[in-house]
């Protein structure tokens, strides 16, 4: 967030936290040059995390994802697809390949998802995707797990979601705006 103050007060960022709602942090404050776009206009990007339990993945995930095989072909029914590792790696190109996964610019206006890593973890599946956000807005958890899993609000456990990062690009690269020199002089 942008926050503009008439004197810098250091140590803002800590003072804040002691009247924050409980699970809401500032990590970090860092002072922005003038001139500098608003934060809002100038991030490109987002880096999610939700976590998912394993038993929610397998039951809902695998029922969507065989009715969509038999629709159209493109999964497959093989021992491999049935076996934890199989049905993930399915379900992780299904999921790339409905949201666009690797398309570098967004003509349609939509978020467009550029990276996404599915990981077993414990009881857990972890589902963590980089995505475009063209006029501020991003691909939704929902947006990225309905199609496949139907309604969030209907699992037994809710997920976990955790927005990583958020990114502006700098000479064709996303660069975090918190890091030294990206929204202020380096000096």
């Amino acid at each position: 967030m942008d926050i503009y103050l008439e004197e810098n007060l250091s140590g803002i960022g800590e003072r804040m936290n002691r009247t924050l709602p409980e699970g809401l942090r500032i990590l970090k404050a860092v002072p922005v040059d003038e001139g500098v776009p608003k934060l809002t206009a100038d991030i490109r990007t987002a880096r999610y995390a939700v976590e998912v339990a394993k038993d929610e993945v397998a039951r809902r995930c695998k029922i969507k994802m065989e009715s969509m095989s038999l629709q159209n072909g493109a999964l497959t029914e093989s021992a491999e697809f049935r076996s934890g590792n199989g049905f993930l790696r399915a379900l992780e190109e299904a999921m790339r390949e409905r949201f666009g996964a690797g398309v570098e610019r967004d003509v349609s206006g939509e978020p467009v998802l550029l990276e996404l890593t599915t990981l077993e973890d414990g009881e857990h599946v972890i589902f963590e995707y980089l995505c475009t956000m063209p006029s501020g807005k991003s691909l939704r958890p929902e947006d990225l797990l309905s199609p496949f899993m139907g309604r969030l609000e209907e699992l037994t456990i809710p997920p976990k979601v955790v927005r990583k990062a958020l990114y502006v690009e700098r000479k064709s690269a996303y660069l975090s705006p918190i890091d030294k020199g990206v929204v202020q002089r380096s000096s």
